[in-house]
């Protein structure tokens, strides 16, 4: 079963004029999926600000698009924001079905404390999700991490390494390494890249001006 149901409407202003949709609290969207023909839809904004508090970004959603006679099932796929204010620009909602897997990123939680987590010595999250594959029923909200495995200044986890539920399969490189002990001034250089930092500002930017440009 869905966790949420959200009612939302088939959107006919297109391009430069969502501008005036986001002002009057209502966000665009579309709805895509294999064997669904993609729609444009629109969803209040306060509605969907609060369904999004409640779900995870791998929970199922019941979307009921005015008109139709029966609900999709969906996921949420992408969410634009705008860089500065963090406000809603758009949402991309993929139709799946039930009785065939499907492939999405899902979230680590990173849990316990590491005893090599020293003075001088801090663990590092190389990632942040992974991909796994399996039947939308057995989505999981997040895989668990456990650093506490991490005792030896020289220790690491692997996305091998990583415990998943029954029905779910993974799919990123089981060599790559998912968490790991470092020195803190190593750690501090990692994520000081400005660059890599930017990216994603930049790629929300661009989607944003897609949108408008419809």
């Amino acid at each position: 079963m869905a966790a949420i149901t959200l009612d939302v409407e088939p959107r006919v202003v297109l391009g430069k004029r969502v501008r005036h949709l986001r002002r009057a609290g209502i966000t665009p969207g579309h709805v895509y999926g294999h064997r669904f023909e993609s729609r444009a839809v629109q969803v209040k904004t306060d509605q969907l600000l609060r369904s999004l508090r409640h779900v995870a970004r791998t929970s199922l959603i019941e979307l009921r698009i005015a008109g139709d006679g029966q609900p999709i099932h969906a996921v949420v796929r992408e969410i634009a924001r705008d860089p500065a204010t963090d406000d809603l620009l758009h949402i991309d909602f993929q139709a799946v079905s039930m009785q065939e897997k499907m492939r999405l990123e899902v979230p680590l939680a990173f849990v316990g404390e590491a005893p090599a987590a020293a003075a001088d010595l801090t663990v590092f999250h190389s990632l942040s999700a992974v991909e796994v594959e399996c039947l939308p029923g057995d989505i999981p909200q997040h895989i668990q991490v456990d650093v506490t495995t991490l005792d030896s200044p020289d220790a690491m986890i692997h996305v091998r390494d990583l415990r998943v539920p029954p029905g779910v399969a993974l799919l990123t490189d089981p060599a790559l390494v998912v968490a790991r002990i470092t020195t803190g001034i190593a750690a501090e250089e990692v994520e000081a890249a400005p660059e890599e930092m930017a990216e994603p500002a930049r790629v929300e930017r661009k989607r944003a001006e897609g949108e408008e440009a419809e």
